[in-house]
């Protein structure tokens, strides 16, 4: 950014600063005070009236940290004031930081890697925060090292996760609040961490974050079969236990919704519905009970019955209200991808496919270019039009598929 363009807009917020009530809320404080240290310090800013602003601006925040909702809030929170501590050389500062951000790494980052809000976007933007934290530390000798170590295991752990979750076109999965074009690239993340020495040193298996990945001949799958989110933190959750995403021949086909709007409004409701995810539903119902913007009420519990590496299945509790389970099993059969649902009653499985996705209903089949969904249990299979939202305020019609069936529903990709 141009210095002059930049200086002009932070004074343009000083100038406003009395009526900005949300912009002084302390997650976009927080945000902000990072983004004006780095471009001060990048362009070689040294303006007083700038300077005093923004260290009223953190010294407010560290009375108005984010306990109240945890999660990545509280982790921007640590991380804004490890930057003002640096760049105020503030003692203050580093103490509170460093109280923040040690036990919730420890707590937020799981044991193979995943960000505890199992969202890939915030997956990014958390291990983003983390590699600046590490490179500001590693390179500034103000206040010793003992948060150095700390942020480089996590990073390399967080690393590993991504280069495993990670599509062959470079893309996330979109499972929970994701979307394009917020957070870094995985490549950006990986060269990175690479910049300052850091990799991931060994293969990671995913478990503790629900997600499974399978890689078989043309196929590539990423399955959720884990929790919708920590117990006391859902407000990135959709109720998409079970969902998937799959790729052919390193392409996407059936994806999943993605999130284009956190406004209160129906579009959000369905962007988390089930049945905006590639899962079965059961009398209409969401498996989870996803409400306003960012709340989860009752939400579905998980099983996992097996997890080897050409076999996953897990059964949910989301529809015992309604006096059944969910099962789902998910396994290479030579060749092909079976996937098999199981309730007790009348369900109604959902594909969502990506745009422009050429596909062809052939009775109990699904016709692609280069594959073939063959349903075995189906007693209805019902295309429809729904939308995709790959980026926020973004939206593609896309084709989708509702594939009613009572009881057992055996699905074959091959």
């Amino acid at each position: 950014m141009d210095v002059e363009v930049g200086r002009r807009l932070i004074r343009d917020f000083i100038q406003h600063l009395p009526k900005a009530r949300m912009g002084m809320e302390p997650y976009p404080l927080s945000l902000r005070s990072i983004n004006w240290i780095r471009f001060l310090s990048c362009s070689g800013v040294n303006d007083v009236d700038i300077d005093t602003v923004l260290y009223a601006q953190l010294s407010l925040l560290v009375h108005k940290l984010e306990y109240h909702l945890l999660g990545n809030h509280l982790l921007e929170n640590g991380f804004a004031l490890l930057f003002g501590a640096y760049y105020f050389n503030d003692h203050i500062f580093y103490k509170k930081a460093k109280a923040i951000l040690i036990p919730e790494l420890q707590e937020q980052v799981l044991g193979d890697g995943g960000h505890f809000e199992r969202s890939p976007m915030y997956h990014c933007i958390m291990l983003y925060r983390i590699l600046d934290c590490y490179n500001l530390i590693r390179n500034n000798a103000l206040f010793g090292k003992e948060l150095e170590d700390i942020l480089k295991e996590k990073t390399e752990v967080m690393l590993g996760w991504l280069e495993e979750v990670v599509c062959s076109d470079g893309r996330i999965p979109l499972l929970n609040d994701a979307a394009m074009g917020i957070a870094p690239t995985a490549n950006e993340l990986i060269e990175y961490g690479q910049r300052l020495g850091i990799f991931c040193g060994k293969k990671v298996r995913l478990k503790e974050s629900g997600y499974r990945k399978v890689r078989w001949g043309k196929f590539e799958l990423f399955v959720d079969v884990g929790e919708v989110g920590p117990e006391y933190q859902l407000g990135h959750a959709h109720a998409d236990t079970f969902s998937f995403e799959l790729y052919v021949n390193g392409r996407p086909v059936i994806v999943d919704t993605g999130t284009s709007t956190y406004e209160v409004n129906n579009t959000r409701f369905y962007e988390r519905s089930t049945v905006a995810h590639n899962t079965v539903v059961v009398s209409g119902q969401n498996s989870s009970q996803v409400w306003a913007g960012h709340r989860v009420a009752r939400r579905a519990r998980v099983q996992v019955l097996c997890d080897e590496e050409e076999r996953i299945v897990a059964v949910h509790d989301g529809y015992k209200r309604l006096g059944c389970l969910h099962t789902r099993g998910v396994e290479k059969v030579e060749e092909h991808i079976r996937i098999v649902d199981e309730v007790a009653q009348e369900g109604a499985a959902y594909l969502h496919f990506m745009p422009k996705e050429n596909i062809v209903l052939d009775g109990n089949r699904l016709v692609g270019s280069d594959y073939c969904i063959e349903f075995d249990g189906a007693r209805e299979i019902a295309p429809f039009t729904s939308m995709y939202a790959p980026e926020f305020n973004k939206r593609e019609e896309r084709r989708s598929f509702r594939i009613s069936f009572d009881r057992r529903l055996e699905t074959i990709i091959q």
